[in-house]
């Protein structure tokens, strides 16, 4: 390895920190570059002071600093929203930034950072088991699709929300109110719903209200339900690139969203998944994706290979590398 970058995260585990721990990880896999992961608070609060690298990139807004080091400063949501001690800081540190990267051209025309590098946000593709090579048509030598169980005809649903923010719990009660105006297609279905937060309780009360088989499983490990569902349905009235829509489609997974934030940019309609521009549009597209098992496959198929080649980390990280490059 030569050059090397050190890459500063808050000390809370959380997007940005794992963001951060992703990306150092990557880079030393490649070999061009020598990654540290900073986040521990000692070493974050002397960071102004001290850096013993060639490149600084960080996902704190640093506002100055006593080393003469390039620094890339990534942004990965609306910092305007955030209510913490770094929100006041994006600004001046947006100024004395080498470079700045955002995740989408949707938040860099929303911040109005024109010089501001898009670089979308990267995500592990699953290897192939026998549950998705089944549910996407993919290649992996298994018994015929034709041979489910009567209880595996059931259509399973699934969506992963975070119920601490009020946008998200809302959004999955427009789901539900979405599969509620279905009854009537009288299809076996079930829906998965991973998260919690303070407002999960609500909703719950809310659900039992329609009479629609939901199944709440709190934080906990989404690969086994990311390898075994048929549909990832999403909703949020606010969001930039939600991870979890992105993770949903590395498996595989069909999905029905609404058109919030970077969606559009994430999900081609009708190529890669179905985006829906309102409530009425997004029951439409989950009764068509319910009753099309022949449709389900070939959004699955094209969604996995869509990730493989825009969102995987081997093609982001070099994106990350490229500008490191021009730095030095």
């Amino acid at each position: 390895m030569g050059n090397s970058v050190h890459i500063l995260t808050p000390v809370r585990k959380g997007g940005p920190w794992k963001w951060g721990a992703t990306l150092a990880e990557h880079l030393n896999k490649r070999g061009h570059w020598r990654a540290v992961h900073i986040h521990a608070l000692p070493k974050v609060l002397l960071s102004p002071v001290y850096q013993g690298c060639d490149i600084v990139h960080t996902a704190i807004p640093v506002t100055h600093r006593l080393w003469r080091k390039p620094v890339v400063l990534t942004i990965r949501g609306d910092y305007r929203r955030d209510n913490n001690v770094w929100s006041g800081m994006y600004p001046t540190a947006v100024k004395m930034a080498d470079v700045v990267t955002v995740s989408s051209q949707f938040m860099k025309d929303e911040l109005g950072i024109v010089d501001a590098v898009v670089i979308p946000p990267a995500v592990d593709v699953c290897p192939l088991t026998p549950s998705t090579s089944l549910r996407t048509g993919l290649s992996l030598s298994r018994k015929g699709r034709g041979e489910y169980s009567e209880k595996e005809s059931r259509i399973r649903l699934l969506t992963v929300t975070n119920f601490h923010f009020p946008e998200k719990a809302k959004g999955v009660l427009k789901i539900v109110n979405a599969l509620s105006a279905l009854k009537s297609m009288n299809l076996q279905i079930t829906l998965s719903i991973l998260g919690d937060g303070q407002y999960r309780k609500n909703v719950a009360e809310e659900i039992e209200k329609l009479g629609v088989p939901v199944q709440f499983h709190g934080f906990t490990d989404p690969k086994p339900f990311l390898q075994s569902s048929d549909i990832f349905v999403y909703w949020s009235d606010h969001d930039n690139t939600p991870i979890a829509l992105l993770e949903a489609m590395s498996y595989g997974l069909p999905v029905v969203t609404n058109a919030v934030g970077a969606v559009p940019e994430m999900v081609r309609d009708g190529e890669t998944g179905l985006v829906a521009g309102n409530e009425k549009d997004y029951k439409d597209k989950i009764s068509m994706l319910l009753s099309d098992a022949a449709l389900r496959d070939k959004l699955g198929q094209a969604v996995r290979a869509d990730v493989i080649q825009r969102f995987s980390h081997d093609v982001i990280t070099p994106q990350y590398e490229a500008i490191y490059q021009k730095l030095i």
